[in-house]
């Protein structure tokens, strides 16, 4: 059988970059898939980033104890949106030139974006098409996982990499969670990092910074999933709108239910661009955020009652606690209408 390609590289980090640059130059037709961004956490969230804060840090401390060179220096001041805006750029370098898309389809190598699923024994399918190939390498690295440790389940365990100040980093951390509500109650809380909300692409986590409506989805997803919220900006500098979030006594009252269920996701519309989560309350209530992760429209987002453990026809009181709105005998389910990256949260209280 003739295949499309010699090898499929499943994902395009530090292996897969290798693996691709080893294809073509044994003259090996290939394809490297990546469902994000070419470099992988090397890149972007591990040894370049790193090893990048470690040299300024050397530098720093070359310059602290400069008199034991014979050399005198007044003061030092470290400037760590300065040194996080250098970081940026070596990556944003090393993407333009190294690890760039066109680098290696100038070797001879496809690189197909998107994310790949096996549907045979040679067959993959990946951005909307199906390729097949004699061999396939998976290079997709790995993800937080709770392990089997003794008085693990006594603390907060954190579940994700360093969390940046920018809509793909919290994003996915946040959707991340899904698999690991079973592991999260009273006394044993998952932590997906401290939030970002009102940094603006300032301080040592500055990657670009959110908007509002990015804020408003990290902080409500942050509520639903039980998760500590330990604030990461400023107190001392906080704006009007980060501080009127961070008090929001409806969504901290989710976080802080004393049933002490993380939300899990219900419903993902298959496209990318809509997910909910339902998080159950003490009182018998449910709490649920629908998050637009489409990049551009406004959509509509659903929950059907049987989602919710409620009888098809069973009437429910809504409270939409982003837009006020109350709706009163509600049956079936609930849509609201959400802007791109932003989110909605409702509380439904079935009728008495």
């Amino acid at each position: 059988m003739k295949h499309d390609y010699d090898l499929a590289i499943i994902g395009g980090g530090s292996a897969g970059i290798v693996a691709a640059e080893v294809a073509s130059n044994m003259g090996v037709k290939a394809a490297l898939i990546e469902a994000e961004r070419i470099g992988g956490d090397c890149l972007w969230t591990g040894c370049v980033p790193s090893k990048t804060l470690l040299a300024s840090a050397r530098v720093a401390n070359t310059v602290r104890n400069a008199a034991s060179f014979g050399i005198n220096v007044d003061s030092l001041s470290v400037d760590a949106t300065a040194v996080w805006a250098r970081i940026s750029r070596i990556r944003e370098s090393i993407a333009a030139t190294d690890d760039s898309p066109g680098r290696f389809r100038a070797m001879g190598v496809d690189v197909i974006e998107g994310r790949a699923r096996f549907t045979g024994g040679h067959r993959i399918e990946v951005a909307g098409r199906t390729i097949t190939a004699k061999y396939a390498l998976v290079c997709t690295g790995s993800r937080p996982a709770p392990l089997d440790v003794p008085g693990l389940d006594a603390s907060a365990c954190l579940t994700s990499e360093d969390i940046f100040d920018s809509w793909e980093s919290v994003s996915r951390i946040g959707f991340d969670q899904a698999e690991l509500h079973p592991y999260a109650g009273p006394g044993h809380w998952n932590d997906p990092d401290m939030l970002v909300v009102g940094m603006w692409g300032k301080g040592h986590v500055g990657r670009g910074g959110l908007t509002e409506a990015e804020y408003r989805s990290h902080f409500a997803l942050w509520c639903l999933l039980a998760a500590p919220l330990m604030i990461g900006c400023d107190v001392r500098r906080m704006d009007d709108f980060t501080h009127s979030l961070l008090i929001d006594g409806d969504l901290i009252a989710i976080n802080q239910d004393p049933l002490g269920r993380q939300g899990y996701w219900i419903a993902a519309d298959g496209h990318g661009w809509g997910e909910t989560c339902a998080k159950p309350l003490a009182d018998g209530s449910w709490a649920v955020g629908f998050f637009n992760t489409g990049d551009l429209d406004q959509r509509i987002l659903s929950v059907g009652w049987e989602h919710l453990g409620l009888d098809f026809d069973a009437l429910a009181d809504v409270h939409n606690l982003t837009t006020g709105e109350k709706h009163t005998g509600v049956t079936r389910s609930f849509s609201t209408r959400v802007d791109s990256h932003d989110v909605h949260v409702i509380r439904v209280r079935p009728a008495v």
